[in-house]
């Protein structure tokens, strides 16, 4: 009895927590809109100590509630950021938990510090930095066990993740309307050529790129899905009304990825859409909620049928459906054979400024781009680290399949993105081993 109350207890802490956080992004946006440094300093502050104050596991959704306003998290046009001032708050107040590490987890760690510094001259002092807080975030956060005092919810995380892509979208729309001016870097006409004889618009919401806006937009339909089928498999208490509340979430989140016109985006969708379908549908019960979800999709289909047909006009009418990607890694690979001993085997250095100069472009691929930048032995390295967290948790049973995900998402965008140098390439990371973590847990419980 203690235990229920307790929860419910934390579940409106939470939605507290996520209204006064969503209240203070939007009054920061509002301080960009009207250009007005001192309000987006004042707030910004605000933040930080209201931050201060929460549970360390509370610290990591609202970071994650951040992510997609990552260009907006600071004063004026500098490269320092307040997320990286909330990463270190965060790494502080974990620092002084119980924790139990492996020696090798140390090593591994370490080791792959020392090949990132050996290129710190050619990616500079702050790309140092920014790399750092990023490796630092999935040792901390995944290769550290907390003695109970760290515990994630995934649902959480979910929910964070993705009403922070869809407020910034709607603020978003709102500066594309209202004050186009204050984008800053936003590729606010990022258009499709020669289709229909016109420029297509695609929308990015206040991400750099669409694309990886569509790869945000993405990571947080999985997410949900998860959580979606996490809930009917488990038959939870009161599983109708938390349902309907995330697939009314994903609506929105499906209406604003359609509109980035991402191939990518369109491709990964109908897949992971048939996987979730499928689970959906191998169970017994629930009609009422098949028959809704059927059509909701067939709405949002109908609704959306103007941009889907561009997204498909793309696929069909372009005679290379990797949009030169292909060339790209072709060319890479030539660069990459040719390189010297040095850099084959430790890289360029996690820089996308640094990778530009070296392959004239950027490489539009995470796994040559991994190459590229940790080199051989850095990626080894890198490949292991990420492994370490979740071989106790894969036993694999085709019932759990849907708990990958998150994972299936990073793995298929990294084909046609790079990243290894985004701050939200980690995050994504960290979701994805936590989704994958709940198998435990689920064995636990």
């Amino acid at each position: 009895m203690i235990e229920v109350q307790e929860r419910i207890v934390k579940r409106k802490s939470i939605k507290v927590t996520l209204i006064i956080w969503t209240i203070i992004i939007s009054l920061l946006m509002i301080g960009h809109i009207i250009d007005n440094t001192y309000i987006r300093l004042i707030i910004l502050t605000i933040a930080t100590i209201v931050y201060i104050n929460f549970d360390a596991e509370v610290k990591l959704y609202l970071l994650l509630y951040s992510i997609p306003f990552i260009n907006f998290l600071r004063i004026g046009n500098e490269n320092f950021s307040f997320l990286n001032i909330w990463m270190i708050i965060l790494f502080l107040n974990l620092s002084i938990y119980k924790m139990s590490i492996q020696k090798v987890n140390i090593v591994m760690f370490m080791s792959l510090l020392v090949i990132v510094t050996i290129n710190l001259q050619a990616i500079g002092f702050s790309g140092y930095v920014s790399v750092l807080l990023n490796l630092l975030l999935v040792f901390m956060i995944c290769l550290i066990e907390y003695k109970d005092k760290f515990k994630i919810n995934f649902e959480h995380i979910s929910i964070f993740i993705s009403l922070g892509f869809i407020l910034s979208s709607i603020f978003g729309l709102i500066m594309r309307i209202i004050s186009p001016d204050k984008l800053g870097s936003i590729k606010l006409l990022s258009a499709i050529q020669g289709e229909y004889s016109l420029k297509i618009n695609r929308f990015t919401g206040l991400m750099v790129d669409p694309n990886y806006y569509a790869q945000g937009i993405l990571i947080s339909i999985a997410c949900i899905l998860v959580c979606i089928i996490t809930i009917i498999l488990n038959k939870s208490h009161r599983k109708n009304i938390k349902v309907y509340s995330l697939i009314s979430i994903l609506i929105m989140l499906l209406i604003f990825g359609i509109y980035s016109y991402s191939k990518m985006f369109i491709i990964t969708t109908a897949l992971i859409m048939s996987i979730f379908i499928i689970y959906i549908f191998s169970r017994k019960k629930n009609t009422f909620i098949k028959i809704s979800i059927l059509v909701i999709l067939c709405s949002i289909i109908i609704f959306s049928m103007e941009g889907i047909e561009i997204i498909i006009q793309r696929l069909l009418s372009n005679g290379d459906i990797t949009t030169g990607r292909s060339d790209i890694l072709i060319n890479s690979i030539n660069i990459i054979e040719k390189s010297s001993i040095f850099n084959l085997l430790f890289g360029v250095g996690i820089s996308g400024n640094v990778i530009i100069q070296k392959f004239g472009t950027a490489l539009h691929n995470i796994y040559i781009e991994s190459i590229a930048s940790l080199g051989i032995i850095g990626m080894v390295i890198w490949g292991h680290i990420l492994y370490i967290p979740t071989k106790k948790f894969n036993n694999f049973k085709v019932i759990n399949l849907y708990k990958y995900l998150p994972l299936l998402i990073i793995v298929i965008t990294g084909v046609a993105l790079d990243g290894l140098w985004a701050k939200w390439h980690y995050f994504y990371i960290v979701i994805a081993i936590t989704s994958i973590r709940e198998i435990r847990l689920q064995k636990m419980g």
